[in-house]
């Protein structure tokens, strides 16, 4: 017996032929992505603060739900956004990974990030 030979086997064989379904819709999604960011520029205001640059995972996550390698990103700087309070939301993004968040209304512009790491 190798290693491999259980690759083809399942926990449930009744369900190995059934996609995964995702219970919360599209809408909820875009409700949720939208509620965070004005919280975030909520605070700006509040705080008199134009803008903030987010270089923490889940801070980025929180308010854009971008999210890319995010335990690597949490000790690598390589990726960071910049939320403005009466602006756009600008990414920079790790290198060929500006396509994962293509579909996010919650970036309005992605770049290129510097990796310091």
């Amino acid at each position: 017996m190798t290693l491999f030979d259980n690759k083809n086997t399942y926990l449930n064989a009744v369900a190995k032929d059934v996609s995964l379904v995702n219970p919360v819709s599209d809408i909820t999604h875009r409700r949720a992505r939208g509620y965070h960011l004005a919280r975030v520029r909520e605070q700006l205001e509040r705080d008199d603060c134009a803008a903030v640059l987010l270089y923490d995972p889940v801070n980025i996550r929180y308010a854009t739900d971008a999210s890319n390698m995010q335990v690597w990103t949490a000790h690598n700087a390589a990726r960071y956004a910049l939320v403005f309070a009466d602006g756009p939301v600008i990414l920079w993004e790790f290198h060929n990974c500006a396509h994962l968040c293509d579909q996010l209304e919650t970036i309005d512009e992605v770049r290129a990030a510097i990796n310091w790491a």
